[in-house]
């Protein structure tokens, strides 16, 4: 059998007990190349529901320098899982240069458009994303939204994007009226 393909001259990689390590060691997690370890890491600072890792997440978050976009994706949903997350982190994370966070930035705004007047506004100017995935995305987190704004945004969207895959289901399943 065979039970682990590696390269030529590695070697076998330890195993790794993230359930016993430090806060330092998880934040450190989220940057890995490695799915399995960014996960895990972010599911064991959200069940220690340690807040004293929140400004360590907020930097990850607003290190826009760092070309690996899936740690700030993890630093977004932690800070959602340890219940710290704020609006004013959803208007940065909604001008990520990475669609994939600006896309996970829109799927929680939706509960705070009602309340959140200037998150609204940065999620109404996403209406010119330069990536489809990111204007689908903004057509279904309008829906969450009662304001009349919300429903222009649509109307543009329908103009404009209209012709993309799924975006007519998403524009119809969002409007209210």
């Amino acid at each position: 059998r065979i039970w682990r393909v590696v390269p030529t001259g590695a070697g076998p990689t330890p195993p790794v007990s993230l359930a016993t390590a430090s806060n330092r060691e998880l934040l450190q997690s989220l940057q890995s190349p490695n799915a399995w370890r960014r996960q895990t890491g972010q599911r064991v600072l959200i069940e220690r529901g340690d807040r004293s890792v929140v400004a360590a997440l907020i930097a990850i978050l607003r290190d826009r320098d760092n070309p690996f976009a899936q740690a700030r994706l993890h630093a977004l949903r932690t800070l959602e899982g340890l219940g710290a997350l704020r609006a004013a982190y959803l208007r940065g994370a909604l001008g990520d240069p990475h669609y994939g966070v600006r896309v996970h930035a829109l799927q929680l705004s939706e509960a705070l458009l009602a309340t959140e007047p200037e998150l609204l506004a940065r999620v109404l100017r996403l209406t010119d994303d330069p990536d489809p995935r990111a204007r689908l995305e903004l057509a279904m987190t309008l829906g969450g939204s009662p304001d009349p704004a919300a429903t222009t945004a649509l109307l543009k969207l329908a103009v404009e994007h209209g012709h993309e895959r799924w975006m007519a289901s998403a524009i119809l399943s969002a409007s209210r009226d």
